[in-house]
């Protein structure tokens, strides 16, 4: 099975599935998509089966219903219907930027089917949105300005300042893959604006019991370059999850699986092979 469709509450969620083995489910970050783990997939599906969600943070296929709800709690929400849809269980739960509070709410939701925890460049305490992210918000961002801003995210120089934020590594082909969706279809800046408004570190600080409480193994990767996430977060996720190492992925900003795929993917190796999976 590759690309599939699995209906959930607020519309369609399209999620590829490769490779055989031991299960690893992979969530992105804000106008980004399932393409942000490609490389780092790649290198996995030999040895893992490898599921990538493709959420609906902007620059998803298809925009959700009008009213769906795309609060934090909800988003995790999703990615639990599509562990049910698909009987997943004994996961390792990948998730980086908002992604990786998606993840760390989703742990809170319910735990049970996730055995192991991989969180990378991500929001999490106090940080949602990042402290780069914060200002935009009280400005007024989550408003009609992001309208205008995210029609026009496709265009260079804003293009050129979003990307050079998070990533090392540029990539045009790439770049317009998750820009341009957002900046053509008015439903899917919908989605990505209801997303916008619902971040608050509320819901991350909501998850840090969970973490607390989560006795399996887990793994925290930063990039050596990030400018958007503070390493002290890292240190600090690393603390308060009972059975986690941190590792420092060099040559790489906040988008570590594009900017350094091999040793994002060499660590995440390492640390299932450390845990037995």
């Amino acid at each position: 099975m590759a690309d599939t469709i699995i209906p959930v509450e607020q519309g369609q969620i399209h999620v590829d599935v490769r490779g055989e083995g031991p299960t690893l489910v992979f969530l992105h970050g804000l106008l980004l998509s399932l393409d942000l783990w490609r490389e780092v997939v790649d290198q996995l599906t030999d040895r893992y089966r490898c599921v990538s969600i493709d959420l609906p943070l902007g620059s998803h296929r298809v925009a959700m219903r009008p009213d769906a709800d795309l609060s934090p709690p909800a988003l995790a929400g999703i990615v639990h219907a599509v562990l049910r849809h698909l009987d997943l269980t004994a996961i390792t739960l990948v998730g980086l930027d908002t992604g990786g509070a998606i993840a760390q709410i989703a742990l809170s939701q319910d735990p049970s089917r996730i055995a192991r925890l991989i969180l990378a460049d991500c929001n999490c305490y106090d940080h949602f949105p990042p402290p780069l992210g914060a200002p935009f918000k009280a400005l007024g961002f989550t408003g009609p300005l992001a309208h205008v801003v995210l029609r026009n995210v496709h265009r260079r120089p804003l293009r050129d300042l979003v990307i050079s934020l998070v990533m090392r590594t540029r990539d045009a082909n790439r770049e317009r893959r998750w820009l341009l969706p957002v900046s053509r279809d008015a439903g899917l800046r919908r989605d990505a604006i209801k997303v916008l408004r619902g971040a608050h570190r509320r819901h991350t600080l909501a998850a840090v019991p969970a973490l607390r409480a989560f006795d399996h193994p887990a793994l925290v990767l930063w990039g050596a370059h990030d400018r958007v996430f503070p390493r002290r977060d890292a240190h600090r996720l690393v603390a308060d999850l009972p059975d986690a190492h941190l590792r420092i992925i060099e040559d790489a900003g906040t988008f570590i699986p594009v900017d350094n795929p091999r040793a994002t993917a060499r660590e995440i190796l390492a640390f299932l092979a450390d845990t037995g999976h």
